[in-house]
């Protein structure tokens, strides 16, 4: 399904650290968002890649201390928790070079990519963008790792421009200052009264909250 047009506002920043090949360091600098080897975990498929979501720190009152670590698996998104103790060596995964690339279309569940260097065009599942694939736009520019020549994670920018399709009246006697509102992508979320159906307005898309209206003066 295609998704409406409309231009990025900022070019998009990676926030994934590159890792040699091999890179090992102790289970307790484990950190939220770094990317395990699957073959560190007993049970998962040797040439995967689990994204760290939650830590938690357990020093008992006898025994060894150990990080109890939540991670997702960045192939199917399934959840995979394990026990590291404090001193284990734990591989990291290694992240190829950094693709600055720029969304052509959409065509069924793929992505049809162009890398702004060499312009070779790529496919890419939506699956991979997980939970921002709404936010997705044809010319949008996304900063994209990959894990042996797989995608494995990409980065939108911090910004962009969305048309609003339907917003409720807002009522001047309400005390609260927002509404609800729908976009021309489907996402549902609050703006300010004075917002009206057909309006461009900026979404901050880290957390999918009003930033403003679209004019001129904060399009890149």
């Amino acid at each position: 399904m295609l998704r409406p047009r409309a231009a990025a506002l900022t070019q998009a920043r990676l926030s994934t650290r590159v890792f040699t090949r091999d890179a090992r360091i102790p289970a307790n600098e484990l950190t939220k968002g770094a990317l395990v080897a699957s073959s560190a975990v007993p049970g998962q498929r040797p040439n995967g890649v689990l994204g760290v979501v939650e830590l938690n720190h357990i020093k008992p009152g006898k025994g060894v201390a150990y990080v109890q670590a939540k991670m997702r698996c960045v192939r199917d998104g399934s959840m995979v928790p394990h026990k590291f103790r404090s001193s284990d060596n734990v591989e990291i995964a290694e992240v190829d070079e950094i693709q600055t690339c720029t969304i052509l279309y959409f065509e069924d569940e793929t992505v049809h990519l162009m890398d702004a260097k060499t312009f070779e065009q790529s496919e890419v599942p939506l699956s991979v963008f997980g939970d921002q694939s709404p936010w997705l736009q044809e010319g949008m520019e996304v900063s994209m790792s990959t894990y042996n020549g797989e995608p494995l994670k990409v980065i939108l920018p911090q910004r962009a421009a969305y048309v609003v399709a339907s917003a409720q009246p807002g009522g001047r006697e309400s005390t609260d200052t927002s509404k609800p509102a729908t976009l021309t992508n489907g996402v549902n979320m609050r703006v300010p009264h004075f917002v009206e159906a057909g309006d461009t307005i900026v979404v901050v898309l880290e957390d999918g909250t009003y930033g403003g209206k679209f004019t001129a003066d904060n399009e890149d």
